[in-house]
């Protein structure tokens, strides 16, 4: 998987009747089972030809057409952190389906629950469709077609999802590889169809958690913010040629800490949070701890 493959992956709300090859699905269900087999409480399953979900749904009219496949997301709520985790695989899941050559679309609340074909066990939680298919090319008109270009306007930046008081240099020092990063966060998908994450980066004693209410921004922040975002075209230019920044913590814990996080107030916005944890990895190896806010570890330099 890379950034290139993210940056071409786009949602697609109409669907022909063009059947998903038998090789195709059973790939997709051995990714699938996959992520079933080795993480405790998902329970993603996969139903082909399928079309109730979406058919006499009041929400679902003007905006899905035609879906007849799909995933559902079944997660078990006793384990902490599952709707995090539930967007992380999901993104996985369809980060592999459209690598096969498939046509996604994150779906949650404008689909029939009660339709939906996938088994849900006592104690489960049905959290999102992921439909798949081969999407029309015919003019999108409607509701559909404002959708489409609402998901498709790139208005937000990188840098609109960095959350920082530091200097870009002290940044890049431990962060090497950040801008790619946030690039990756930008090109995600979102179930909640909005980006609501944060990437902090913050000195590692500091007590500041952007999950707890707190007073707006200060002056001095958004300033800073702006100067970030007027940066962005050349440092894109410059990270990629520049290896140099190149943290050095002579085996200790590193000064500063990176984040990922939603506001607590929704907690829906978990299954956003894990959609980009699995983005900005595709850009910048490591590994995330759960959580919200969740901390990301660098892989170490070889």
């Amino acid at each position: 998987m890379t950034i290139e493959d993210l940056r071409l992956r786009h949602s697609v709300r109409t669907y022909t009747d063009r059947p998903i090859p038998a090789e195709t699905i059973r790939k997709l269900n051995a990714a699938i089972t996959d992520v079933n087999t080795h993480e405790a409480g998902m329970h993603f399953q996969l139903q082909t030809d399928d079309p109730a979900p979406f058919q006499g749904f009041g929400r679902s009219y003007g905006m899905f057409s035609n879906v007849r496949n799909y995933i559902a997301c079944v997660a078990d709520t006793s384990y902490s952190d599952y709707m995090e985790r539930a967007g992380y695989f999901g993104m996985q899941i369809l980060m592999k389906a459209c690598v096969l050559g498939l046509d996604t679309c994150f779906v949650s609340g404008t689909f029939s629950a009660s339709h939906v074909g996938a088994r849900i066990r006592v104690g489960e939680k049905l959290l999102f469709l992921i439909t798949l298919g081969y999407g029309s090319e015919r003019k999108q008109t409607g509701l559909s077609g404002i959708l489409s270009k609402l998901t498709h306007r790139n208005s937000l930046t990188p840098m609109d999802f960095l959350d920082t008081e530091l200097s870009w240099e002290d940044i890049c020092l431990h962060f090497p590889m950040l801008l790619q990063g946030l690039e990756a966060v930008s090109y995600a998908p979102s179930a909640m169809n909005r980006q609501p994450v944060g990437i902090l980066i913050k000195e590692r004693t500091s007590t500041y958690n952007p999950v707890k209410p707190s007073e707006k921004k200060s002056k001095k922040k958004a300033e800073q913010q702006q100067n970030l975002a007027a940066m962005y075209d050349s440092l894109m230019a410059e990270a990629a040629t520049d290896t140099t920044a190149q943290g050095d913590n002579n085996g200790s814990e590193p000064p500063l800490v990176l984040q990922a996080y939603v506001p607590a107030k929704k907690p829906d916005q978990l299954i956003d949070l894990g959609i980009a944890m699995y983005s900005f990895q595709v850009a910048y190896p490591g590994s995330w701890t759960w959580g919200n806010p969740a901390t990301f570890h660098p892989l170490p330099d070889e």
